[in-house]
């Protein structure tokens, strides 16, 4: 009817001399490929968004550089209309 049962917390460090050993190794090697997994998915969107940047900022220069050309038209227009 009775039995003992152990009711102390395992030992910090989980060291490999005590019986929880091999179940603390066992999470950190989870937790460890679990972290890698987030660090992989944080670095492909990372890269997506320095992508997306990029395509930003060109679309962003050739925008300037298309209304620096409308500004050359309109001064030119204006020009010959006040020659005329």
């Amino acid at each position: 009817m009775w039995s003992f049962r152990e009711t102390t917390d395992p030992p910090k460090g989980g060291g490999s001399n005590c019986r929880y050993g091999f179940l603390w190794r066992l999470f950190i090697g989870n937790k460890r490929k679990l972290m890698e997994l987030e660090l992989e998915k944080s670095e492909e969107e990372l890269l997506k968004y320095k992508k997306q940047a990029e395509a930003t900022l060109d679309a962003n220069a050739k925008a300037l550089d298309e209304l620096d050309s409308i500004k050359r038209v309109k001064e030119e227009l204006k020009l010959n209309l006040e020659r005329a």
